[in-house]
């Protein structure tokens, strides 16, 4: 009756390592097909799968963020000549400002950015340059 009982068990380990082989085969190749199809994010929770937008539903959600962005106005309190033909400009709550200069202002949450293309007696010709969130104003989501 040994005999028998070790036989057994051999049958049983050899059949438990064949079906455990065939499921490794088949759930690495569902693995590729998963990876062929998106890049998965580490922080995502576990089982989550995103789902696909289309080219239309992302422009629209651009378009939709643009939208919720107001540049706020720069004040400019006033214009002086230097000696060199050149303009400075005074920017309520900045500061004096020249050409090239790299100007930001803090509102709502918001970091707003322009670069200074012109100064001339007219005014000041800002270029916008680009919106970042604050840390804070992301803390409060």
């Amino acid at each position: 009756m040994k005999i028998s009982m070790t036989k057994l068990l051999i049958v049983i380990t050899a059949t438990l390592l064949l079906y455990s082989d065939t499921n490794s085969v088949a759930a690495e190749e569902e693995t590729k097909k998963d990876k062929s199809t998106f890049t998965r994010d580490p922080f995502w929770p576990v089982g989550y799968i995103p789902v696909p937008k289309s080219e239309k539903e992302k422009e629209q959600q651009i378009t939709h963020m643009k939208s919720l962005i107001k540049w706020p106005k720069l004040k400019l309190q006033g214009i002086t000549r230097t000696g060199d033909d050149r303009y400075i400009a005074v920017l309520d709550k900045i500061g004096i400002i020249e050409e090239g200069d790299i100007i930001s202002v803090q509102k709502d949450g918001l970091i707003y950015r322009w670069r200074i293309d012109k100064i001339n007696d007219r005014g000041i010709s800002p270029k916008r340059l680009n919106v970042k969130a604050t840390f804070k104003s992301l803390q409060k989501r």
